[in-house]
């Protein structure tokens, strides 16, 4: 199950720290439906404002501390002009298929679009 445009989230984001600067950390949980809580973390490697932004995106153990039981992505999010607007670009990369499988199952691709429809909501905003 997902959210759609407009809706809110199923999973929302709390966001505990942000430092999105280079070595920075953005730590923070979403929270299921039923209050159970999924900790992350963003280990931020590049910032090119305003065209982008690389990070490690890991899992976290409840007090925010990672948990190396879990995948770490590496992610790089571009940001350039198109037709008077913004083209996000989104590319993750896992270190193995089984590592990729691993989030997958998890439900990765539901989370990850319900997070970029809400996008649109917050840049209205």
């Amino acid at each position: 199950m997902r959210s759609r445009p407009g809706e809110p989230p199923i999973y929302p984001a709390t966001v505990v720290d942000h430092d999105l600067t280079p070595g920075g950390r953005v730590t923070y949980y979403m929270t299921s439906p039923e209050g159970e809580r999924y900790a992350g973390y963003w280990l931020i490697t590049a910032v090119d404002a305003p065209r982008g932004l690389s990070f490690d995106d890991d899992f976290a153990h409840d007090d925010l501390t990672p948990n190396p039981q879990m995948p770490v992505s590496k992610d790089v999010y571009t940001f350039t002009a198109h037709d008077g607007g913004t083209r996000v670009t989104y590319a993750s990369t896992y270190p193995s298929a089984e590592a990729l499988q691993q989030v997958l199952d998890m439900g990765m691709v539901e989370g990850a679009t319900g997070a970029i429809n809400q996008i649109d909501g917050f840049v209205a905003a």
